[in-house]
């Protein structure tokens, strides 16, 4: 048995050989639980894995995203991930990259990431 800790909870993460009708995996956020059906291609395994765990976030955050959202966000988050697997690692185990730590102003028509002091 697998489980992944998502938002302070313990998620089982299940194979099994049937999910639902057209589907390859379901998040059941009030159970704690992740169903990926068996046998997926790598990839679609992948795919299918952050998918749901979109859906955790977002079903326990409250946020709201419609499945054409979560799609997108899984597919190119895992896309991210997969471009840049030694940076993504590397930030995750030792922080910050940089050698500078100078503040940076964002340029006109980006987006920046509010702290939750921010609002």
């Amino acid at each position: 048995m697998k489980s992944l800790r998502i938002l302070g909870k313990t998620f089982e993460i299940l194979w099994v050989d049937e999910v639902a009708e057209d589907a390859i995996g379901m998040c059941e956020t009030h159970r704690q639980r992740i169903a990926m059906m068996n046998g997926l291609p790598l990839d679609t395994e992948r795919d299918t894995l952050l998918h749901e765990v979109i859906h955790a976030i977002d079903e326990t955050m409250g946020t709201g995203l419609t499945e054409q959202q979560v799609v997108a966000l899984a597919s190119g988050l895992l896309a991210v991930f997969n471009d840049n697997q030694k940076e993504i690692t590397e930030y995750l185990k030792n922080g910050s990259t940089r050698t500078s730590r100078r503040k940076a102003g964002v340029p006109s028509g980006q987006h920046r990431h509010a702290s939750q002091g921010d609002a």
